[in-house]
């Protein structure tokens, strides 16, 4: 009788066979050369991926798939103001302590400026507040707290930003609006709204947002479209914040009144 052919089935241990299928790596360049659950370090080692909270020098080191802040880790901790490698819960996406970075900087020199807004652009601050001299005024401010220009006017040249009134500042993705009050006949106020993109340039403007008695709607970059409802033409304590798609203006008459300017 014949003898019979069998597979001998190896195992290679952390390593995967040859090209060949024939005989087991001993050394590897690549994680792909290392079998499931390792990853190829120093030396040509396949070695155990890392438990969360160790050190790594990759993403490729983690069983989690992540290495954030030198440790191994939960997730990719891309919220605002997250660690993972905090004190006590290292390896876990947690908010950092609040601590002060960096020093003061002065925005204005006037003692008697008012109503300060501030709002995220994304890689910047703007800044919105109304002068001692009655004139609204924005500034740009670096996320290292550096001044990125001068304080700029956006008010109209011979206009009177409300003292009280207030001032406010949104940003829409690709530049700011800043809102703010100015006296209008007898007792009544006119909310005006001036678009200022990135660098600091200002828009075509400043647009009313009520005119004297009306809201107003205004595309994203700051353009007056049509009428709206009629209204009392009073307002104060002015507020703007972009959705997304568009911007909500909201101001205080007798009561509390709101406009949503979207883009045309």
């Amino acid at each position: 009788m014949g003898g019979s052919c069998t597979d001998v089935v190896t195992s290679c241990g952390d390593f995967t066979c040859d090209g060949s299928m024939m005989s087991c790596l001993t050394s590897c360049g690549t994680d792909a050369q290392c079998t499931s659950g390792r990853y190829c370090a120093a030396g040509g080692a396949c070695t155990a991926k890392k438990a969360a909270g160790l050190t790594c020098m990759g993403a490729n080191e983690c069983s989690s798939g992540y290495c954030v802040d030198g440790v191994c880790c939960n997730g990719a901790c891309n919220g605002t103001c997250e660690s993972c490698n905090l004190s006590g819960t290292a390896g876990t996406c947690s908010p950092k302590p609040l601590a002060r970075v960096g020093s003061e900087v002065t925005l204005s020199s006037g003692s008697s400026d008012e109503h300060f807004s501030m709002v995220w652009g994304g890689s910047q601050f703007g800044v919105a507040w109304i002068g001692a001299d009655q004139t609204a005024r924005m500034r740009r401010v670096g996320a290292d707290g550096s001044l990125l220009s001068p304080a700029i006017q956006t008010s109209a040249v011979g206009a009177q930003a409300l003292l009280g009134g207030g001032a406010s500042i949104a940003w829409n993705g690709t530049s700011f609006g800043v809102l703010w009050t100015e006296p209008a006949t007898g007792l009544s106020s006119k909310l005006m709204l001036r678009g200022v993109d990135a660098t600091g340039s200002l828009a075509v403007g400043p647009v009313p947002m009520n005119n004297y008695a009306a809201t107003r709607a205004i595309d994203a970059s700051g353009n007056a479209l049509a009428l709206a409802a009629q209204i009392a033409p009073v307002g104060s304590s002015p507020t703007v914040a972009w959705s997304g798609s568009l911007l909500g203006v909201l101001w205080r008459d007798q009561g509390g009144r709101f406009v949503r300017a979207w883009c045309d």
